[in-house]
């Protein structure tokens, strides 16, 4: 558990939740463009519809890499991100993560009857 509380501290994680964020509405509005033009496309010109899907796709394939890129975790919640690293929180948090590590686990075997396979029979 103190794992996932490390790592959702971290601002690289921040930073992709914003991102999936963003795809969320820019997907939708390049899928909605797609559609628009798809409708305006005459059947015939099979070339032009396939130009505009494909393009689409490299689109959405694209615009999470270029979010990611302009997209700042602190500027865009508006407030001092969680995990900036900090002389103060720099060694707490590592003594979290070296506290994880020393984690001793009790394992217990147990041992499962042997399943008989059901066989259909007419």
């Amino acid at each position: 558990m103190e794992v996932l509380i490390y790592l959702s501290s971290l601002p690289i994680v921040e930073r992709l939740g914003w991102v999936l964020f963003h795809f969320l509405w820019q997907g939708a509005l390049i899928g909605f463009v797609c559609a628009l033009v798809l409708r305006t496309v005459s059947a015939q010109n099979v070339r032009v519809a396939y130009l505009v899907t494909i393009s689409a796709l490299l689109l959405c394939g694209l615009s999470p890499v270029v979010t990611f890129y302009f997209v700042d975790s602190s500027e865009v919640s508006g407030f001092e991100t969680r995990g900036e690293t900090t002389p103060e929180n720099a060694s707490a948090r590592n003594a979290l993560f070296e506290e994880t590590l020393d984690i001793e686990t009790s394992a217990e075997v147990v041992f499962i009857p042997e399943a008989k396979p059901f066989i259909f029979s007419n």
